[in-house]
């Protein structure tokens, strides 16, 4: 438990620090970070590391891959629900009988995260998710594979770095209940675990010249035909009159025409 303590408080200096590195191209007492940097839909892999509060009776090594997808709701992008699929496996290290009990989990989850972006580069958050797994035994037996049922839910923290509007680095405390449907449940109780995912958020950066683009739409063009020859008349009078709108939520600043 200490060494995990430990990757936590690291993890969180490093985000920390490299918040830094992007400067900041919207004005904070202006713009709502979340909406302002709000994304459609993203996808990502999941890496995980798990440790049981539980006596198994036996030592193991538990990690989990996975892929996700989460959706910010367009009212209010703090809340994400997400879906998520993956293999959890248990490595057994028993002396006498190592691969015993080495067994795997197939699972499915859903859940829904509430993070917050401090800013363009940072956001902290947490939320909740519940999944069912099946769980494949292939040790116990030689000619035989057991399966056994388990559903789960875990409490899940979240801190994220986000090096560009499109790619998301993320770190996730995780703290884990499992419980078996079946006889077979020596493996069922609470356990911590330290997860990191890459996500890529699809959008368009609201920083971006196209973005700005986007964003204004052309109202009005009244522009007569243009003479060279009536240069210095031009110098006084306006050649004609041009009306945009900002289509978007937020505020655009700083247009040149």
């Amino acid at each position: 438990m200490k060494s995990y303590i430990q990757y936590i408080t690291a993890a969180v200096i490093l985000l920390f620090s490299l918040t830094g590195v992007s400067a900041q191209q919207v004005d904070s007492r202006e713009v709502d970070y979340n909406l302002y940097y709000n994304y459609p839909f993203s996808v990502g892999v999941d890496y995980s590391t798990f440790n049981p509060f539980s006596d198994y009776g036996v030592d193991t090594f538990t990690y989990e891959f996975a892929f996700n997808a989460k959706y910010p709701l367009p009212l209010d992008p703090r809340i994400t629900p997400f879906v998520r699929a993956g293999i959890t496996y248990v490595d057994s290290k028993d002396n006498i009988e190592p691969e015993k009990w080495d067994h795997k989990h197939y699972f499915a989850s859903g859940g829904a995260l509430f993070v917050n972006r401090i800013n363009k580069s940072f956001e902290i958050g947490g939320g909740l998710s519940g999944g069912f797994a099946q769980g494949v035994f292939t040790g116990l037996d030689e000619d035989t594979s057991y399966g056994a049922k388990n559903i789960y839910g875990s409490v899940l923290g979240v801190l994220g770095l986000n090096p560009s509007y499109n790619m998301n680095i993320s770190v996730t405390p995780e703290l884990k209940y499992r419980h078996f449907l079946s006889p077979l449940e020596k493996f069922k109780g609470l356990s911590f675990g330290i997860g990191f995912g890459v996500n890529y958020r699809f959008g368009l950066d609201p920083d971006s010249p196209k973005a700005i683009i986007r964003s204004i739409r052309l109202l009005k063009a009244d522009i007569p035909p243009v003479f060279a020859a009536m240069q210095s008349y031009y110098v006084t009078n306006p050649i004609g009159e041009i009306k945009i709108a900002n289509i978007e939520d937020f505020s655009i600043n700083d247009v040149e025409v």
